[in-house]
């Protein structure tokens, strides 16, 4: 894409509860958005926003990435070194000035459930009442007989057949998620996100489970070394699923990975962007040959957004066709622009 107009900018949002990413606690979310209006003047909108304690790059590392694609108009993709989000954020600009929305898409997505007992299980009876057949469930943090009686409540709220998952972020060791997984198979589990500590001990959890596990922070190290492949084999080849998180892992390295296991599903989730990543998340959701529901609902934790409009994600489905054009419609006056190059 040559482009006659390129700008930067910085955005601060705060978040209507605390959310814990790695060992801290956040009351906001930063991040960059990427403007890019081509010679017809088409434009489009990206964003780059890396998650703390969880991506393997700073949000000024990221800002560093645009300005370094912003500097060359003809083949910025080409550029060696530049990490996930900015990626991204180039990647769904660059795609807007294209598209078209006739053909109407729905995405379906599953409700994040997370926060302390209480909450979680508010935020269970609320989306059930949406229509949400779908429930991802931070576990990891609780002591055992106080997670599996919080499973099993969230278990009786949204009822025997909708899909629960849940996720560990390398939460226990082997000996921790045995035990537990033992205990929670009970409630119907569809899986579990990277549950050990030590992800090369996961094929020893599948011998010792009956619940089956899906991989996120293992793609991001591959992302990091690809040589870790070789090492990785086994438990990539045991996945029940792949979760891909386009903020934190490249078109690149997800290609690969599918490429070598294609019958392994793709569950694409949202790392708490702004209404303008998190449409792109659900496109990208959509190019997928089946579309599992997508972790979509960080979103609800945003008290703010960067839109004209903030965007109604409180359905079990999206609608592309409304909500792809609407997460262009920005708001300046609440960014900070950053950076800019003229192209004329």
């Amino acid at each position: 894409m040559k482009f006659r107009r390129a700008r930067i900018y910085h955005y601060r949002l705060p978040l209507v509860t605390p959310v814990r990413w790695g060992d801290k606690e956040h009351t906001e979310r930063e991040g960059a958005l990427l403007y890019l209006e081509d010679a017809e003047r088409k434009l489009g909108w990206g964003e780059a926003a890396p998650l703390p304690g969880f991506s393997h790059e700073t949000l000024e590392e990221a800002i560093d990435d645009l300005k370094q694609i912003c500097s060359d108009s003809t083949n910025p993709e080409r550029f060696e070194g530049i990490k996930p989000a900015a990626h991204f954020a180039y990647a769904s600009a660059k795609l807007q000035s294209t598209l078209s929305y006739s053909d109407t898409k729905l995405v379906p997505q599953n409700a994040l459930l997370s926060g302390d007992g209480d909450a979680l299980c508010q935020r269970a009876e609320q989306a059930t009442e949406q229509g949400f057949t779908a429930f991802k469930m931070k576990v990891g943090r609780r002591p055992m007989e106080e997670e599996c009686e919080l499973v099993s409540a969230v278990r009786r709220i949204i009822g025997p057949e909708a899909a629960l998952r849940l996720d560990a972020n390398r939460g226990w060791t082997l000996e921790e998620a045995v035990a537990r997984c033992e205990a929670l198979q009970e409630y119907n589990i569809t899986y579990i996100e990277e549950p050990l500590q030590n992800p090369l001990e996961l094929t020893e959890f599948t011998r010792a489970s009956a619940i089956p596990y899906a991989l996120d922070e293992s793609i991001q190290d591959l992302e990091q070394d690809a040589s870790l492949m070789e090492s990785y084999s086994n438990i990539i080849n045991q996945a029940c699923a792949f979760i891909w998180k386009p903020t934190l892992v490249t078109t690149e390295c997800m290609s690969k990975l599918v490429q070598a296991h294609p019958d392994t599903p793709v569950v694409l989730s949202a790392a708490f962007e702004s209404g303008v990543g998190l449409a792109s998340v659900a496109r990208m959701a959509t190019t997928r040959p089946s579309i599992p529901a997508a972790g979509l609902d960080t979103y609800s934790w945003l008290a703010d957004d960067v839109l004209e409009e903030r965007l109604n994600t409180n359905s079990p489905t999206l609608d592309l066709g409304t909500l792809i054009p609407m997460s262009q419609q920005i708001d300046t006056n609440k960014l900070t622009l950053l950076h800019e190059v003229d192209g004329t």
